[in-house]
């Protein structure tokens, strides 16, 4: 894989050392700039490349990527050279991002046909280590067992609902003697 990727030309030992004395050195503010200022040789050589050697580039980048960080949770590797490619390869996969297309609304496709809101009391939830105190009466029973109506809308502009009960009591406990 390595021996694939060198023969694009995109990179060199001195990029490559190069960015592992800014990133494995003494890390400060100013290290990620520095970063991004070592990886512009391989970048400008990348721009050069036509659509397709770009594409097949970064995949096999991607697979180097995946497959590295595989062997290396499954092995212990002491390459120095293979571990500063990586290094080097994440953040190069990073910047040579391809461009993506705007998304299209959504806007159309989701609608909201019903919506209610209930006050089902207030609770102080002071953290007090005691039970919480509710500041406003509570509920009755059939105001505790609410229905939720959802509803979808289908291509043959019929709506279906489904309801489902939403119980707000407590499950009764169980004692053993």
């Amino acid at each position: 894989m390595k021996t694939e990727l060198d023969a694009f030309q995109i990179y060199d030992n001195e990029d490559i050392a190069a960015l592992c004395r800014i990133w494995l050195g003494k890390p400060d503010e100013s290290t990620m700039p520095e970063v991004l200022r070592a990886l512009g040789p391989a970048k400008d050589r990348y721009a050069d490349l036509d659509e397709d050697r770009q594409e097949e580039f970064r995949k096999r980048v991607g697979k180097f990527l995946h497959t590295y960080t595989y062997v290396t949770q499954l092995i212990r590797l002491d390459d120095r050279p293979l571990f500063e490619l990586d290094t080097y390869l994440t953040f190069l996969y990073r910047e040579l991002a391809p461009e993506r297309k705007a998304e299209e609304p959504i806007d159309g496709l989701i609608a909201v046909t019903q919506l209610r809101i209930e006050n089902k009391g207030r609770v102080d939830i002071r953290l007090t280590g005691e039970e919480p105190v509710r500041t406003t009466p509570e509920p009755s029973a059939s105001a505790r067992a609410a229905t939720t109506r959802i509803t979808c809308p289908r291509s043959s502009n019929r709506s279906t609902s489904c309801s489902a009960p939403i119980s707000t009591t407590p499950p009764a406990s169980s004692s053993k003697a």
